[in-house]
């Protein structure tokens, strides 16, 4: 007998989009476009930008990754049994997250040696963190499929 049990896909591609983009424009941030406007741009919102984007994409995808850690253990843990709405898991790792890049960007924790303090890096992180938890409330972290299989009770 056919049965129909639902098992969770991989990450949304919303996600994998949003993943890849931030993975490109730090790449691209860091080895060309900031290098060359550090060089050639003495200052102005070019510089800001080039110098607050890593501020941004690690909000964005420390979100991400605390956020499908959280889910993990709340279907592990809580299973089918206990309900939890997705949004609220989503804004307390936007929250775990929010906590760690503010902190250390004022330095009250230190994970790679001293920070600068620049607001515009403060605006950045609360800007991706904003911008993740729209995208995670609207589109989801996993996709869930339905699966046609032997079932094992048989």
């Amino acid at each position: 007998m056919q049965g129909s049990k639902p098992f969770r896909g991989g990450l949304s591609p919303e996600i994998w989009i949003v993943i890849g983009l931030c993975a490109l424009a730090f790449v691209l941030n860091r080895h060309i476009v900031r290098p060359w406007v550090l060089e050639n741009v003495v200052n102005g919102p070019v510089t800001v930008v080039v110098n607050s984007l890593p501020n941004l994409v690690e909000a964005i995808v420390g979100t991400i990754w605390i956020a499908g850690v959280l889910l993990d253990i709340w279907r592990r843990v809580g299973g089918p049994k206990f309900h939890l709405d997705c949004k609220i898991i989503y804004a307390v790792a936007t929250v775990i997250a929010g906590l760690f890049v503010i902190l250390s960007e004022v330095n009250w924790i230190r994970f790679r040696g001293p920070n600068v303090y620049d607001p515009n890096d403060l605006a950045a992180s609360v800007l991706g963190l904003f911008l993740i938890y729209f995208l995670l409330v609207r589109f989801g972290l996993f996709y869930e499929r339905e699966a046609e299989s032997e079932s094992d009770d048989e």
